[in-house]
Parts: structure tokens; sequence; C-alpha cells
């Protein structure tokens, strides 16, 4: 075996483009575009807003949004109000000042903020929210809004044939392009017509509108008028969005169908998480209320090529016409805002490593390519706080408080078991929480380590919470993995049929209890201890399926159990001792770089690439592994930068 170290940015093979990079914060008398200097007002960097000063807004660097078309409580428009009055200036003055924290980004030896690179991975009402200061967690605020959820079906049958006509690499690759410019289209006109994807639920879109005010800096939101209600101009967005979508996707000669469900009033926008740690996945951002369980109920009423709305489940169709068209606003763009580093706990561990890996762009094409790739997928369903999704009077702040630590404490299992969170949001199943274990590493226990994590999440669950009615279901195989959307709003999308899988046998599992595939069970037979097999039917597929109850971890199931049971790598490897010497040093290192391991099958490079691992810790270490023909090499990235 060969270990080559490669310290430095700068190798033979790569380039990692963060590896210099050092922590820089701004304050108010500094931006990263320069110094701000003392007789300008507080440009839209000190106002939150990156590269759009409140004088550009006015005046025509968003020539195409509705900006320049309203007027203010003071009879005058947009290109005649001046941004630049005394009042004004104190006002932001005063706004600055009230931040609980400066706004902290990463930057590398170029002044670029790296923390831009992972803004667009977050819905736009969490950007602005993290940009005012918002850090202290858990967080519950209420808007008025429209939520709509689109599903959009057809991807998996198109995968098939794709594969089928063009073989497996060639298929593949047009199925990644297909979803990302179909997801890449839905997204553009959610925020055309003022709205925000809130989450990208595989093949499904939850989207908020709440007013296009939102897209505004501070200070022009205080003298914005519509002329029409907030909660109003909310659903006519979601509504000509709707009818705008369901005309392209119908023209778009695929066959591809789209069905969804809208519904309006108060939402919650609840931040969750640890707000003293800042590793990523260890927040997460939702939208809770009636208007999202009314939306999922009017989904799952709606036919293809309809989307239901309202009390009454009034339908939209590609052939609806609004009546009053003076009520349909010009397209909105979505100004850049600064977001604090703070941010990066809020992105999937998934989005995160396959973010900065793409930073490498010499990289590219090797290790980050969307792509169909084995994972093991488990969605775990928490009825005990579905009831607060269409709940006001539940939200009580010892709730939200439970709520939290529910979700700490589902992201600390997860992550002993070496899995990623992928999710965590309220839908039309409930509250329900989705980790991926072989996501970011395919491992030789990636099926075992969920078992084991599913029996820890349900017994701690019971234990600390009392939660006794947790569903949990687990299913491996082929999904599609990859970055999707466009630069306006991005997402680390994982779907495919293990994952419909995986949430379909959350679904029947009974309280307290997890149920896995045939996939599962026979990759962790001789390991774990299943109740006698049963047949459940599910959607999609026809006559029955076989499921197994797992119920316990098996002790003396060897070596392989005993480093998942304790979440922790235990092996120690004779005769390595020089390659994990060599390594520690490499880790020590101010500067980032990888490590590559190569050599044939069989000799110990996947143990000794977790033992590596372990030394360089979770929070250092962004790592996957590729193949050459018959030489399997295994690269470590490592970033210094966290």
């Amino acid at each position: 075996m060969k270990i080559f170290p490669r310290l430095g940015t700068t190798t033979s093979s790569v380039k990692i483009s963060p590896s210099n990079c050092t922590e820089s914060v701004i304050s108010e008398s500094e931006t990263s575009d320069g110094k701000l200097s003392s007789d300008s007002p507080i440009d839209a960097k000190g106002d939150i807003y990156g590269g759009v000063s409140p004088q550009s807004f006015n005046r025509g660097h968003v020539q195409e949004s509705f900006i320049n078309k309203v007027t203010y409580k003071d009879g005058l428009s947009a290109e005649e109000r001046s941004p630049d009055s005394e009042e004004e200036r104190v006002m932001q003055a005063k706004r600055l000042s009230q931040r609980n924290t400066a706004s902290r980004a990463f930057v590398s030896q170029d002044g670029v903020h790296l923390s831009d690179i992972y803004t667009p991975y977050l819905p736009f009402n969490l950007r602005r929210s993290l940009a005012e200061g918002n850090s202290t967690l858990p967080h519950l605020t209420e808007v008025d809004g429209a939520v709509m959820i689109l599903d959009i079906s057809g991807f998996t049958k198109l995968g098939e044939q794709l594969k089928s006509d063009f073989g497996e690499r060639e298929g593949s690759a047009m199925l990644a392009e297909t979803i990302d410019s179909i997801l890449s289209m839905v997204t553009d006109e959610v925020y055309a017509n003022g709205g925000d994807v809130i989450k990208f639920a595989g093949d499904a879109l939850i989207c908020l509108f709440c007013g296009r005010e939102i897209f505004l800096p501070n200070h022009l939101q205080e003298t914005y008028q519509d002329n029409i209600p907030v909660l109003e101009r909310a659903e006519i967005d979601a509504k000509q969005c709707a009818v705008s979508l369901l005309r392209k996707v119908e023209n778009s000669e695929t066959n591809f169908t789209m069905h969804g469900g809208l519904f309006s009033g108060p939402t919650k926008l609840i931040q969750l998480g640890d707000d003293e740690a800042e590793e990523s996945g260890s927040a997460s951002y939702l939208i809770g209320g009636e208007p999202l369980h009314r939306a999922g109920v009017l989904l799952e009423e709606s036919k293809k090529g309809e989307v239901k709305f309202g009390e009454a489940g009034e339908l939209l169709t590609s052939e609806t016409v609004f009546d009053d068209t003076d009520v349909v606003a010009p397209a909105v763009k979505v100004p850049s805002l600064i977001v604090p580093s703070f941010g990066i706990s809020f992105c999937s561990s998934l989005t995160h490593y396959r973010v900065a890996v793409q930073s490498s762009s010499s990289m590219m094409d090797l290790l980050n390519s969307n792509d169909i790739r084995k994972v093991t997928v488990m969605f775990v369903s928490l009825p005990e706080f579905s009831a607060m999704a269409s709940s006001h009077e539940l939200w009580s702040e010892e709730n939200l408080t439970k709520f939290n630590e529910v979700f700490k404490n589902l992201t600390k299992c997860i992550v002993k078991y070496g899995g990623a969170c992928r999710d965590f949001l309220f839908e039309d199943k409930g509250c329900t929480f989705i980790a991926l274990f072989g996501a970011l590493q395919r491992g030789e226990r990636d099926e075992l380590a969920a078992v084991s994590a599913a029996l820890a999440i349900q017994a701690s669950l019971k234990g600390k919470f009392s939660l006794i009615q947790t569903q949990i279901g687990v299913s491996t195989g082929e999904v599609f993995c990859g970055i999707c959307g466009p630069k306006t709003r991005s997402d680390c999308i994982v779907m495919g049929s293990e994952v419909n899988m995986a949430a379909r046998l959350m679904s029947k599992a009974k309280p307290g209890t997890t149920l896995v595939s045939t996939n599962i069970h026979r990759a962790t037979e001789e390991c774990v201890e299943f109740l006698d097999k049963i047949k459940v039917r599910v959607k999609g597929k026809e006559g029955y399926l076989s499921a197994y109850e797992p119920v316990s971890v098996m002790s003396n199931s060897g070596k392989h159990f005993a480093n998942v049971v304790d979440g922790e790598e235990r092996e120690m490897l004779a005769g390595r001792e020089a390659e994990l010497e060599q390594a520690s040093q490499f880790f020590k290192r101010e500067s980032g770089g990888f490590i590559a391991l190569s050599g044939h099958a069989g000799i110990g490079k996947t143990s000794l690439e977790r033992q590596m691992t372990n030394q360089a810790g979770a929070r250092s270490l962004l790592f996957t592994s590729a193949s050459a023909l018959e030489v399997r090499v295994v690269f470590l990235y490592f970033l210094k930068y966290i």
C-alpha cells in the first residue's frame, strides 16, 4: 500500500480552494469589498445586504423586479425616493448596533466570503433571520403566508428508461442533468413570484410566500406599500406561480407531471439546534402551522396537473386564467445577503461536504458529480410532535424547548453511528427526521450502523423524553445523490425508490418500533435479532412486501458489531503504525490538503481510512473514496478552517 500525503493547497492532482482560510469578523466599519467611509450612509452590506446598496436597489440595479413599480407612503416612487436622509442613516445605524453578534464569515486570502458558497443552500427567510442577528436557538417567529407543496412525478421511471437506453454511466449522467434542470426551473419560478423554497423534500418542494417586502432592505420595508394586504398578496403570488409551473411542466415535452396543495394563514418559522455549535447538520430550519398541514391534505387530494387551494379545495390548472391582471406583479430578483458563518450549521453535512469538495474544481468530475450510489436511508416519524404542525396553541416555550432537545438527541445518535442528518421537517406525513448512511462515504457496515442507530433512537426517545410512538423505517439501495437547483437556491438532493421505501416502511411500523427492508435484513441478519417476517402493502408496489422488525443487536457479533455499537472505531491495525503516525503529523498542520491511499483490494485501506478519520476529527475532515480500475484509491480531504 502506498500513502501519499499532499500538504498545502496545491498538488499535482488537486487544488483545494478553501485550504488557506482564516476567520474574519466583518465589523461595522469593514465589508468584504473594503472599508466603509465615515461620511457614507451605512450601505446594504451594513444593512445585511451584500453587493446591492440601497441606492442601486432603488435606482435600477434590479431593473426587472417589482421594486421600481411600487410607491411608498410618502407618495414618492422608488426612482424619486432618496435613501440618503439623516433619519434613514440613524435608523440603519440603530439596527446595526442592536445585533447581538457581529457578522462573521470565513474568508480566503483574496477576501471572498466562503459563507457565500453556502448561502444558496439556505432558504431566503433563514438567510435574512441569521443576517439580522437571530442566532439564539431555538428561535420561533410567525408570519402571514401561503404554503404550497409541489410534488413532481416521473424521475424514477425516467431513470430506469435512461439506464436501459444508454447504459449505467451515461444514463445516470443524463438523469442527473434532467433532475437539476427540472428542479432549477421550479425553483426559479417560485422566487420570481416572491416565494421561498423552504425544503427540497426529494421530488417535492415545500414553498412559502409571505409578501414581497421580505426581499427589501429593512429601511425600505418600513415605507413599502403594495396596496394589497400581505396575506392576499402571498396567496396571489402562490397561485400565479402554481399556474405558471403547471403550464411549463405540461409544455416541457417530458413525461413529468406535477400536482400540489396550497393554503394560507399564520405560519410558524422554526430554527432548531445548538447555538454554541457550528458543525454542519447541527441545526435545522422548518415551518409549521395549519397552512402546512392543510396544504399537505390538499396535495393528497389533488390529481396530476392540479394544484388545489383554499377551504373549498378549488382547482388551479394550466388553463386557469386570472381575471384581474393588475394584481399580478413583475418578477422578483433575490438580493444577496451577508450571512454569518453560524449559517453553516443549517446545511446538512452531506451538502457541506459536497460543496466544500466542489471548491476543488480539478477533482469535480471524479469526486463530486451527481450520480447514482448505494445509500442506506432512515425515516423517523415523531407522532407526538405531528400535532404541532397544525396547531397554534401547542407552540409554547416548553414544547419548543423539548422539540429542540429531541432534534439535538436525534442528531447525536445519527452522528455517533457514522450517519449524516439529511433533514428534519413537518410534511404531509407529520413530523419527520431523515438520515443517511453511506452518502458521504460508502462503508462496509452502513446497514448495521443504521439498524443500531434506529434501536438507539427508540431507546433514547423513550428514556429521555417519554416518546413511545416513534416509528422508524430503514431501507438501502441505489438512489440519486447530487446538488441541484439554481444559484438562487440549491440543495443536495437524495431521491429514488429506496428513499420512498424507507418512508413507507416508517408509516407501516407500529408505534415504538422499526421496520427494515429485505435488503437491510439480508445485510445484517448475522448481527441483528429480528422478529418473524411480516407482510406489508405499500403505495407504488404491487402485492405485499416483506419487512422485518429488529429488536436488538447481538452482543456476540464479533468485532464489527463492537466497533459499531459504541459509535467509535476501535480496531487497531497491525503493521500500519508508520502510516498512522504519518497521518497524525499531517493533521497537525495548519494548512489543508489531502491523503491518497492506493492499493489493491483486501489489504486494509478501508480500515486504515477509518482510523485516520478518527485521528483527524469530524470537524476538520471531509472525505470520500473513489475507484480506478482494479486499484481502489481512497482520498481523505483535510480542510483546516472549521
